[in-house]
């Protein structure tokens, strides 16, 4: 793609490519020594996850549920499989594979499998956007993925924190794969690995991403779309509805076919609707031991609130600025596309050929996800949006490139001296937009800061003092406990009496209605996690002891309280 002429302009591409990269890899490093192997930001209790599916594979026989997620924590054989049937969670695979070969620790796991996710993104992007932003009489060229790679590299709030999640990690690849697949035209073995490996990861994020490509695939196409949709594009249809049927064929043997069609039609209505209670679906759920949330009576589907929702985070994760730039974009590129195939003399502009060959993606990327707001508004916003997980990040990346070429490109129009023009261009493109790129380190600057490395600081008394023992907690996530101590664990009420048969809905092992140990867990945990809200743990603890059990373990950030199951009668009534 470069040519391998050496000049004063190579030196500064690569050697400020080299600097982003590092920039990120640094980054990743820094987050696993400063958590002790265990980043944690938003969602990061899914690394946990990921990590017991694929334990789980291992020790425990996958096919009593058709290979599908076993998410049971307890580490005996009556607690499996307890079964997650909305998704495959490819990450499970990668960490099974990684632990056959030797790689047993989680905190390995997580490092390998973030620089390596990252350097794969890298590649896919150097090899999606080949389009020439400048080229030096030397013959060097500058391309449009130096701009994506910049903006990739360094955002903290939609990329750097979601990397070193072993779940979510995997998000970026493949979504950057598939846009490789549809831009370069691979083989097609690997367009079919590829939208394959797409949908075993998570449905939403793979029908974002599937649409979003193969909208632009089609609009590309479309002048001879019977031999473009013949080739690449049946392949992406091939590998994706396979994908699928390999995964209803598994819950199908799990659940059998009417079973299947109940769970289909329940989970979509319980994710965007309020109109699914638990006491009307428990029997089936609990009957199979499968994981299951139902409706949020609270929550508003509409469409407006949905707008409403994404334009509120576009202000508040992105900042007003960035937000307004990212708007203006979009309106910018789709006006530059209606021109450039209107008028026949654009056809020689580098603005309007750029803005051809890009904005068809980046506005498949904006009205898929729109689509899917009009179809899964609930599991969206609650899954994606909120958390500013892996999904409007890649238009938001897009449309700021964009924005830079575009406005580099109206400079060179306006002004008439070519000497300033190269001048400008010298510093402009290894540089980019200083104004832009200012504004995004901010952002992830002022972000990192909201949201710190946070370090799971029962981790330590958990795997020695405490190894073997069973607990509950109203705050922690059960895979992240069961990780240390060895033992079962699932949510509790925050503040319970001792003589009330504890909730078993959300105890993730298959035997929580037939073990009466669950009943009786030996103690509770109260951790003060980042992104949960206000959480007084000194008043917890209060509370709990005044009920009559036992403060064991008062530490910064935690408190361990263990349980009397024993009260006396006055204690209890009281």
């Amino acid at each position: 793609m470069l040519t391998n002429r050496i000049d004063k302009e190579g030196k500064i591409y690569y050697g400020i490519m080299t600097i982003l990269i590092s920039m990120a890899i640094i980054f990743i490093i820094h987050s696993w020594i400063v958590t002790d192997g265990l980043p944690y930001h938003s969602d990061a209790n899914e690394s946990f996850s990921a990590y017991v599916q694929g334990q789980n594979m291992l020790n425990f026989d996958p096919l009593k549920n058709a290979f599908l997620p076993d998410d049971a924590p307890a580490k005996h054989e009556g607690a499996h499989p307890f079964t997650y049937t909305h998704g495959p969670n490819l990450p499970r695979y990668f960490s099974y594979i990684m632990t056959v070969l030797g790689i047993k620790s989680l905190g390995a796991q997580i490092l390998l499998s973030s620089i390596g996710s990252l350097l794969l993104s890298v590649w896919f992007i150097l090899k999606s956007f080949p389009e020439v932003i400048y080229s030096t009489k030397k013959g060097r060229a500058y391309h449009f993925s130096f701009l994506i790679i910049a903006l990739f590299c360094l955002d903290f709030l939609g990329t750097l924190q979601f990397i070193v999640n072993l779940w979510r990690t995997w998000h970026f690849p493949l979504f950057w794969g598939c846009v490789w697949a549809v831009r370069a035209k691979p083989r097609k073995p690997i367009v079919f690995l590829l939208y394959y490996l797409l949908f075993q990861l998570e449905f939403l994020f793979a029908l974002f991403t599937l649409c979003s490509c193969f909208g632009y695939y089609i609009w590309d196409n479309r002048i001879n779309w019977k031999k473009g949709f013949g080739s690449t594009g049946f392949m992406i249809v091939v590998a994706s509805i396979s994908s699928l049927v390999t995964f209803i064929a598994q819950l199908i043997i799990f659940y059998g076919f009417k079973g299947f069609l109940f769970d289909l039609k329940t989970t979509y209505i319980a994710r965007n609707t309020n109109t699914i209670e638990w006491n009307s679906i428990s029997d089936f759920y609990e009957a199979h031991s499968v994981m299951m949330w139902p409706s949020t009576p609270s929550w508003d589907f509409h469409f407006s609130l949905f707008l409403k929702v994404t334009f509120e985070n576009l202000l508040s994760k992105l900042s007003p600025t960035i937000a307004f730039l990212f708007l203006s974009s979009l309106l910018v590129s789709f006006f530059l596309l209606i021109i450039s195939k209107r008028y026949s003399w654009t056809k020689k502009q580098l603005l309007f050929k750029l803005n051809t060959s890009l904005s068809p993606l980046l506005w498949s990327t904006v009205i898929t996800y729109l689509l899917l707001g009009l179809t899964i508004p609930g599991y969206t916003l609650n899954g994606y949006v909120h958390r500013w997980a892996p999904l409007l990040i890649f238009p938001v990346i897009l449309a700021l490139a964009l924005l830079v070429v575009n406005l580099l490109e109206v400079i060179m129009i306006v002004l008439k001296s070519k000497e300033i023009k190269e001048k400008l261009k010298y510093y402009f493109i290894p540089t980019f937009s200083i104004f832009i790129l200012t504004l995004w380190i901010v952002m992830s600057v002022n972000h990192y800061q909201r949201y710190p490395h946070f370090v799971h600081t029962p981790a330590k008394i958990l795997s020695t003092k405490y190894k073997g023992h069973s607990f509950v907690s109203g705050t922690t996530f059960p895979h992240m406990i069961s990780h240390y101590t060895g033992k079962w664990a699932y949510y509790s009420p925050t503040v319970f009496p001792g003589d009330l048969r504890l909730d078993q809905t959300h105890n993730w092992n298959a035997d929580r209605n037939k073990n009466t140990d669950y009943e009786i867990p030996e103690y509770y945990l109260c951790e003060v996690l980042p992104y949960n809200g206000y959480l007084n743990c000194d008043e917890i603890a209060k509370q709990m002891v005044d009920l009559g059990h036992i403060l064991v373990e008062s530490e910064i950030g935690y408190r361990i309280i263990k349980l009397n199951w024993r009260l006396p009668v006055n204690k209890v009534s009281s």
